[in-house]
């Protein structure tokens, strides 16, 4: 194959890029061994205008690491390096960034994936490149399709694994929900299988060596320092009645197997908190102990539980550290450590009253868990300790900055069960910062990502009148001065791609292409009165000033 002259076009919907690979394969020109590189556009998006492809290829498979590249569309020439493997290497990872230009300034598209490469002639590596600050559709990258989620899924979890790859557990195709109170349908519904993204291929498959021992929704994964990923509580079934578990099970992406842990946690929990600490293990705080009937109040007392218990990664035990008040119990709540080890703990549901007259509230406390060297202290009486707006279904986003750290908590549902547009910041002491821009759009269920050019992204949702259908995303660009957080106005993004939105949707920022993935989530069916789950994903690729 001929390497010259392969730019003549530069709208194509395809992009190939002829490499050389020599050493390992005998060759002493890229005739008859060929390594390319073809950079396929996602689904919807066309690039346009490009004139500069900058290209970084590193990874411990080459014999020599040619580093930056680039090909200029306007010379139509270009001087591409020989890619040369080393055949003794016993990992062979080679890593794609690429780059693509307007005005040979602009950075407009980022593509990157990581690939374990044989050295066999007229290999083709495809790197998925989308264009910067918009939405996309996940794209199959053999067939340049749409690649969707093999089942309809919310209530799920998605998390990203250390080789690149996200891993999707759990979940349900339906649910029925009515402030705050969940009721599922059938354990038929529930996610028993393991779901793999692998970002060479593009495609999202059922993993055929692993599943739950127990299919469960509502719970939390959370990665731990090995790379396993730790999933516990939720709701499962329990002869065809559902009720919150307390199992443990563990994925482990090296072997690609899950186990069920012999020791539970110490409560059965849904609807929960779990947060890994700086040493590795992890806190679980709150949720609910048992599935809660809508119709009969009375029997929701005493169903939150108030142990807080500590996962540890070594021992593969939960032990409990402490419990809450009663008074300040709570589900549907968010949990952020800082770097001191202390958990903050906003919002949230609880029930005051007896048997006779519980009722629904939520909390306006904001909670400080601390680990010391005298154990764990619970500090309830931060100052600004009362929120302006109790709330939960909202979020919780880490800012740092030094040794400065704040959690801004962004919307939620209020105690009329409405859309909250409230921002506000609690810093690393327990000080609540208050601030008068507001949410453009009020929005319960959604997600809010810290982008790398101080800004949150706000996307999906749910609104007034279970409008689940929030096109539009929002950006809220902040600024950092020595110890003080100053939020800006936040302005109206891109809209989403998925026409019925996205509420509880699972995102993630993929470790290599540095994309957030927008995984599922549900929309409301009016017909049916439920939530039904979605399968289709979604990314947005944040801006870049500078190749990284």
């Amino acid at each position: 194959m001929d390497c010259a002259g392969l730019f003549e076009n530069m709208n194509v919907s395809r992009w190939l890029i002829c490499l050389c690979l020599l050493g390992a394969l005998g060759l002493s020109s890229c005739v008859a061994g060929d390594l390319s590189i073809e950079l396929v556009p996602s689904v919807g998006q066309t690039l346009t205008n490009v004139d500069l492809l900058t290209f970084k290829v590193t990874g411990p498979g080459l014999q020599e690491e040619p580093g930056t590249f680039d090909v200029n569309f306007s010379s139509g020439t270009a001087t591409l390096p020989q890619l040369i493997l080393d055949k003794n290497a016993t990992d062979k990872r080679i890593s794609v960034r690429a780059f693509a230009y307007r005005n040979s300034e602009r950075i407009v598209a980022i593509g990157a994936t990581d690939y374990t490469i044989r050295p066999e002639a007229g290999q083709v590596l495809r790197v998925l490149i989308s264009q910067t600050e918009k939405f996309g559709w996940l794209t199959d990258l053999d067939s340049s399709k749409k690649s969707e989620l093999p089942y309809e899924l919310v209530g799920h979890q998605a998390v990203p694994l250390n080789d690149g790859r996200v891993l999707l557990v759990g979940g349900t195709i339906y649910f029925r929900e009515d402030k705050g109170i969940f009721t599922l349908r059938s354990v038929d519904d529930l996610l028993r299988q393991i779901l793999i993204y692998d970002p060479q291929t593009g495609r999202i498959n059922v993993d055929s060596n692993a599943q739950l021992s127990t299919p469960r929704v509502f719970h939390t994964a959370t990665v731990l320092d090995d790379g396993r990923v730790l999933i516990a509580g939720g709701i499962g079934y329990f002869n065809k009645t559902p009720a919150p578990i307390g199992t443990v099970e563990i994925y482990d992406p090296k072997t690609g197997t899950i186990e069920s842990q012999n020791t539970p946690l110490q409560k059965p929990r849904a609807f929960h908190t779990a947060t890994k600490m700086p040493d590795g293990s992890v806190v679980f705080v709150g949720g609910l102990g048992n599935v809660l009937n809508p119709n009969d109040s009375k029997s929701w007392t005493g169903q939150l539980v108030l142990t807080i218990e500590q996962y540890n990664t070594e021992s593969n035990q939960s032990i409990k550290v402490t419990d809450l008040k009663s008074e300040n119990g709570r589900f549907l709540h968010r949990a952020t450590a800082f770097s001191n080890n202390t958990i903050l703990i906003t919002g949230g549901m609880q029930f005051v009253g007896d048997n006779n007259s519980a009722k629904r509230e939520l909390t306006q406390k904001s909670l400080l868990i601390q680990k010391g060297s005298q154990g764990w202290r619970i500090t309830t009486t931060l100052e600004g300790n009362t929120s302006s707006t109790p709330r939960y279904d909202h979020t919780s986003t880490l800012i740092k900055d030094g040794d400065n750290e704040w959690v801004v908590v962004t919307g939620g549902r209020d105690t009329d069960d409405q859309p909250v547009d409230v921002v506000e910041a609690w810093s690393r002491d327990g000080k609540l910062v208050s601030f008068s821009k507001k949410l453009n759009t009020p929005r319960y269920g959604h997600t809010a990502v810290l982008l790398p050019n101080n800004q949150l992204l706000i996307a999906g949702g749910m609104t007034k009148d279970r409008n689940t259908r929030i096109k539009p995303s929002e950006l809220i660009p902040f600024t950092i001065s020595g110890s003080t957080l100053t939020l800006k106005t936040p302005v109206t993004n891109n809209d989403i791609l998925e026409e019925n939105g996205r509420y509880r949707t699972q995102v993630v920022l993929h470790p290599h292409s540095k994309r957030l993935m927008y995984f599922g989530g549900g929309y409301f069916l009016e017909k049916s009165g439920a939530f039904v789950g979605l399968r289709s994903v979604e990314f947005f690729t944040p801006a870049m000033t500078e190749e990284p």
